[in-house]
């Protein structure tokens, strides 16, 4: 899910232009015209994750069945429960004006406790009632998309799965800790041979080291990591395409603190040759905002309702008098949205444009 905005095949600095991608996925399938390029992030060098483990986790999904001739698709990002009202995700996810950045705001539904992405079809579908996307988040590589981060209302309470653990605190940063990855991203760039959930284990990258290492416009309420090498896959251990919006845990005395929301990567996942594979939106900066929107002080973003999908999938399906969906799982995007996709690189979730 990272979105695609370094250049650096190597550790320089000055190279910083196009390898990293944004973790964003779905948006850009939506319109061709839109020359969007998607990035995506998935789990690295991961192993099949028990979602027992990791009852807050939250898998989102494309869910257009009731409204066009597609079916669901997922998942475009990750997420974690704030409450059973409330999910925790990044603002990539969602951000614009464009198709793709509509399809997502219109038809995104989350799903808990999704052990396996084949069982979506079944699952519970909570659609999307209302989106609220941090007002300093600024979009795009030249920002390193600042304040990715996003809460979503749900139009109904999740019966399954568990809130969240997060807080203010950063002691994670001074003394020896364990971190920890998940989600339903791709395995590599472009490439998804699970659909297990997957967790990885990450190392801690200082922000100074970060900054040293090409990314300087990494400030404090960004969260770097590398991860181990794996000789079976060549790679570096990270999140990619699918993974944005996910989380990362800080393992605290047996218990499992969210730090961090998926954000960006470089545009190859894994990349042996960029000392950081990850980095993620510090959730702890971000501590009062999400107190204020759970207590209502906030106003959503985007409040999507049910004759703007209507509307959307009537644009979209000229020829489709859908009026209610089922419950397939399987189906594909029409090739206007798939074109797209071959532009994904990371797993940061975000979908771009131009």
């Amino acid at each position: 899910m990272f979105r695609r905005f370094f250049n650096r095949s190597a550790i320089a600095v000055a190279v910083l232009s196009t390898s990293f991608i944004s973790l964003h996925a779905n948006a850009d399938q939506v319109l061709a015209s839109d020359n969007s390029k998607s990035v995506s992030p998935y789990i690295v060098n991961g192993n099949v994750a028990d979602i027992e483990d990791y009852r807050s986790f939250v898998s989102l999904f494309s869910d257009p069945e009731a409204y066009t001739d597609y079916s669901l698709e997922g998942p475009i990002c990750g997420g974690t429960l704030l409450s059973q009202d409330y999910v925790l995700t990044a603002a990539h996810c969602f951000y614009g004006d464009s198709n793709s950045a509509q399809w997502n705001q219109l038809f995104t539904v989350a799903i808990t406790k999704l052990q396996n992405t084949d069982e979506a079809g079944s699952a519970e579908r909570l659609r999307i009632a209302e989106i609220y996307l941090h007002p300093d988040y600024r979009d795009g590589e030249d920002y390193l998309w600042r304040n990715d981060i996003a809460i979503l209302k749900l139009e109904k309470s999740a019966q399954l799965g568990e809130p969240v653990s997060y807080g203010f605190s950063k002691a994670y940063r001074y003394q020896p800790a364990s971190f920890i990855a998940v989600g339903h991203g791709d395995t590599r760039s472009n490439v998804d041979d699970s659909e297990q959930l997957l967790e990885v284990p990450l190392n801690y990258v200082s922000n100074s080291q970060c900054m040293a290492f090409g990314l300087s416009g990494v400030r404090d309420d960004y969260i770097c990591f590398s991860g181990d090498y794996s000789n079976v896959t060549g790679l570096n251990g990270g999140t990619c395409q699918g993974d944005s919006g996910g989380p990362v845990y800080w393992e605290n005395n047996g218990s499992l603190v969210q730090i961090g929301i998926t954000s960006f990567g470089p545009a190859e996942c894994g990349d042996t040759s960029i000392p950081v594979t990850s980095v993620f939106t510090e959730v702890a900066h971000h501590y009062d905002w999400i107190v204020g929107v759970l207590a209502g002080h906030e106003t959503p973003t985007y409040t999507p309702t049910e004759q703007e999908r209507v509307n959307f999938g009537e644009r979209v399906s000229p020829n489709s008098n859908k009026s209610t969906g089922s419950d397939g799982g399987g189906g594909s995007f029409p090739w206007i949205f798939t074109a797209l996709l071959v532009y994904a690189g990371w797993s940061r979730r975000k979908l771009t444009d131009g």
